[in-house]
């Protein structure tokens, strides 16, 4: 099933059969209810340059974030938990971007 709002009353099924994938946006929460057979699932994470995979960074979402996309303020808190304040992250930089998503409304 897709849900296209935050209702579930927009949920529609999604006919898939062997062999078809699936993508999504790495912001598009996911869940599935399998009607019938099993569901198998792989997931790829891709990245927009060679430097942010060798060195494990995520450079887009600083501009994302500063710009008040508040999904990338949401992922640029979680990535500043796991990091430290020498790193750029730390508690407080979690803090200030969990604040900033929350004023811009995100739902998480």
């Amino acid at each position: 099933l897709v849900q296209m709002t935050a209702s579930s009353s927009s949920q529609r099924a999604v006919c898939l059969v062997p062999g078809d994938a699936f993508v999504r946006q790495y912001d598009l929460p996911c869940g599935s209810r399998v009607l019938r057979g099993a569901r198998l699932s792989i997931e790829f994470g891709c990245k927009d340059s060679v430097f942010a995979c060798l060195a494990g960074t995520t450079p887009w979402y600083e501009p994302l974030a500063t710009g008040g996309d508040t999904t990338a303020q949401l992922c640029l808190a979680m990535l500043c938990e796991g990091r430290k304040e020498s790193e750029g992250g730390g508690a407080s930089a979690a803090l200030r971007c969990y604040t900033a998503a929350a004023e811009g409304g995100h739902p998480d």
